[in-house]
């Protein structure tokens, strides 16, 4: 067993993903136009029923919340980029790992581990997910390693089921294949057009 604590931080290309999956249901065209539509009729149906009942009334106050609303969405979109900035930190103790993301926290026992799946996308490009056992279910976290870490001192730590896949000669079929569709219509010679 690993007698020694491995602490990383998650790497920007494993962490960006999930960082946008997170704040797009919120962030999205539809949600902001309909929170500001939404906004909109309610001042305007405050503003004529403070008109009905007290016509002396102010209602210019009421015409503040047009830029307290974006403000607020304007804060949210701040948070956004600054949760995509920052990324977890990962911790591997001896029994566990602890994944830390500001006031957020993970923690996986290795003996609730059920399975483990390593896929390498380059050299420096290395992810992890582990199938747990929790309280409510079966979940996956997914995580990057660092390119500094030894995968078999790594992989040896776990006694469930482990699967690696390389996935460089994948990437690597998918590049040239879209390299062999787009050279012909950029290849065409003088010959050919006439």
């Amino acid at each position: 067993m690993n007698k020694k604590r491995v602490i990383w931080w998650n790497p920007y290309w494993a962490h960006c993903p999930a960082a946008q999956k997170k704040w797009a249901l919120l962030l999205n065209r539809y949600s902001v136009l309909c929170v500001v539509a939404m906004a909109c009729s309610l001042v305007a149906v405050m503003a004529i029923g403070i008109k009905q009942i007290a016509p002396q009334a102010d209602t210019l106050g009421l015409l503040s919340l047009l830029v307290q609303i974006p403000a607020i969405f304007g804060l949210v979109y701040l948070y956004a980029i600054v949760d995509r900035c920052i990324p977890a930190r990962v911790v591997m103790k001896e029994d566990r790992f602890v994944v830390q993301r500001g006031e957020a926290i993970a923690i996986v026992y290795f003996k609730d581990v059920a399975k483990l799946r390593v896929v390498v996308f380059a050299e420096k490009m290395i992810r992890l997910s582990i199938r747990f056992r929790s309280k409510t279910g079966s979940r996956t976290l997914r995580i990057g390693l660092p390119a500094e870490l030894s995968l078999k001192e790594f992989l040896d730590n776990f006694a469930c089921e482990k699967k690696v896949l390389d996935a460089r000669d994948l990437f690597g079929k998918f590049s040239k294949e879209s390299l062999k569709l787009s050279s012909p219509v950029a290849s065409v010679s003088k010959n050919d057009r006439s």
